[in-house]
């Protein structure tokens, strides 16, 4: 299966914290934990990739210590093209994620209360049996 780092990105939070989720059956923590073995390493090469395209565009906020927003966008260096930073975000985010991975079976998470925005950001980690549908 072939996963973007749009796919990751999206699913980031998501998968953070079914990470940080204790299951009930302690075998069932195997998969978890292998799966973020995999993807770990592979977030954080997209995070500082994301990172270096900011670091190139948008403006920083010495006090805050952090890049500057404004309503939820990110707020451009004097002469930095929005287009320009779109485009080349777009080409990161377009990129295969080069993750090999078992996806995880819907099974070990039975019994276990996950929100529906979470599912819907990992769909494309999952698996699902016949008979868990």
């Amino acid at each position: 299966m072939t996963v973007t780092n749009r796919q990751i990105a999206t699913a980031h939070a998501a998968l953070n914290a079914l990470f940080n989720m204790k299951l009930p059956d302690g075998s069932s923590q195997y998969p978890l934990i292998r799966f973020a073995q995999k993807y770990n390493p592979v977030a954080d090469a997209y995070i500082a990739a994301e990172r270096a395209i900011s670091e190139k565009f948008v403006a920083f906020d010495d006090e805050a210590g952090a890049f500057r927003f404004e309503n939820g966008r990110p707020v451009l260096k004097e002469g930095a093209s929005r287009t320009d930073y779109d485009a080349e975000l777009k080409r990161l985010q377009d990129m295969d994620a080069d993750i090999q991975f078992k996806p995880l079976p819907w099974s070990i998470f039975k019994g276990v209360e996950i929100e529906p925005v979470i599912l819907l950001a990992i769909d494309w980690a999952l698996e699902v049996a016949a008979d868990d549908q």
